[in-house]
């Protein structure tokens, strides 16, 4: 069964498992972060500003240095349809302090805001069962208003990518 958050501040409707329950998380460089879940998994969610919104070949190459970075392990990337755009996304593992956490990252980027969503869960045999399902959750992800991308075509922000693409490089 799932239940719908509502989240009026950034716009923006998901399902979610009923089971799943809040778990706040204080904020952090200057972006919204919370959670859900449950004992087995978690979905955290982190919101914030974005412009220009790179292209999703850039957004790969960029997590892949941070996910190098980080020493996150075993990444793999994809494409997600979500609200009618496509999107990146990544697998990885962590291993830490924390212990091991298999985890997707999905970079959900409408109208310059940053929608990052992030499943995790400490047992590969469970990534491997809900993986798919984590996929249906984000692609649930819905708007609550139409979004003006019309700045991402701007001349400023094709240099703003431009610019970008070479600090990574």
């Amino acid at each position: 069964m799932m239940k719908t958050y509502r989240n009026e501040k950034h716009g923006f409707e998901i399902d979610l498992p009923e089971e799943w329950q809040p778990a706040p998380i204080p904020p952090a460089r200057g972006k919204d972060l919370f959670q859900y879940g449950c004992f087995d998994e978690a979905v955290n969610f982190e919101i914030g500003p974005l412009f220009p919104e790179p292209l999703l070949d850039d957004t790969e190459i960029e997590f892949r240095l941070y996910a190098r970075d980080q020493g996150f392990s075993e990444p793999r990337f994809g494409r997600i349809v979500v609200a009618g755009k496509e999107h990146a996304c990544a697998s990885y593992l962590i291993n830490d302090n924390m212990g091991r956490r298999w985890n997707k990252k999905y970079m959900i980027v409408f109208g310059g805001t940053e929608y990052t969503i992030t499943a995790t869960c400490n047992d590969p045999q469970w990534f491997a069962t809900r993986e798919k399902d984590w996929d249906a959750i984000v692609q649930s992800f819905r708007l609550l208003a139409p979004v003006d991308d019309s700045a991402n075509a701007t001349r400023k922000a094709a240099r703003s990518r431009e610019q970008r693409r070479e600090i990574i490089q």
